[in-house]
């Protein structure tokens, strides 16, 4: 699907927007082509977080439609690539998916995103609650087109704390979470890890929300509305070893693995290269 106006043109939508009615619970039998084959999902994410998410879904066989801003998909432009508009990042991410760009502040565009909306099992967006309200793409809009869908909103922050409308990176996340934290009980000051695992821990946590959804919804024929915090996701993801004594709130001790937090756990020099010892 490509665009050409404020919006896309009709040609661009003809295959995506074909069956305008909502799709009939998928039959039981094993589809071809992957576990979610016959599940359509709209991508309404950007950077890494949410983009991960779908490519592990569209991995898994479902059919991805990203929708892309006007101008430039942050992704394609993270890093060296073969093309300017095709980072390596991009290329990892973008994989098995489909793409069209809509301009959502347009009548228009935001026309054609509710009529994908309307053929497709699951929405997926890291949009934050301000602009989901100013664009008219809550869950209760798209759950007017599309009852049954699964709509998967995730953020950095949790929509009932005080910090919902923050904007939230990895790095930010890294150190709310106490993940950063943890390099300076090994090395005396903080440390982001040198990966965006922020991301993609809560990228995997979306994928595996949305799979239960769907199965729920395969039991129930009901949709629903899920939240994924990052901060939520990465404090969990943190304290499986670390919580270690403090998990127990009623007489709390020291968190912390000690043997993961040892400054003797690392690759240690030879004559002949580096050894990793456990």
């Amino acid at each position: 699907m490509s665009p050409s106006s404020p919006a896309a043109t009709p040609s661009a939508t003809l295959d995506a927007t074909r069956d305008a009615t909502p799709a009939a619970t998928p039959a039981r039998a094993a589809p071809a082509g992957g576990p979610l084959a016959g599940i359509r999902v709209l991508d309404l994410t950007s950077v890494i977080m949410g983009p991960l998410a779908t490519q592990l879904l569209g991995d898994q066989g479902a059919d991805v439609i990203t929708v892309e801003r006007q101008g430039t998909a942050t992704s394609r432009v993270m890093g060296h690539g073969p093309h300017p508009q095709f980072s390596g990042v991009s290329l990892n991410l973008l994989r098995n998916k489909r793409n069209v760009v809509l301009d959502l502040q347009h009548p228009a565009g935001r026309d054609l995103l509710l009529r994908l909306a309307a053929t497709c099992d699951v929405l997926v967006t890291n949009l934050r609650p301000g602009p989901l309200a100013r664009l008219r793409l809550a869950y209760a809009d798209v759950t007017a087109v599309r009852p049954d869908i699964v709509y998967c909103r995730a953020a950095g922050f949790p929509s009932d704390s005080d910090r919902a409308a923050e904007p939230a990176y990895d790095d930010i996340i890294q150190a709310a979470s106490g993940l950063a934290d943890a390099s300076r009980l090994v090395h005396g000051e903080p440390a982001f890890l040198p990966t965006l695992v922020a991301d993609k821990v809560t990228g995997m946590f979306i994928a595996q929300a949305i799979c239960a959804a769907l199965f729920h919804r395969e039991r129930t024929g009901e949709g629903q509305e899920i939240e994924v915090p990052m901060i939520d996701a990465v404090s969990a993801f943190t304290l499986v070893e670390h919580g270690a004594g403090a998990i127990d709130a009623r007489n709390p001790t020291a968190a912390g693995y000690p043997r993961i937090l040892s400054a003797a756990r690392r690759p240690h020099p030879t004559k002949d290269g580096w050894v990793a010892i456990l």
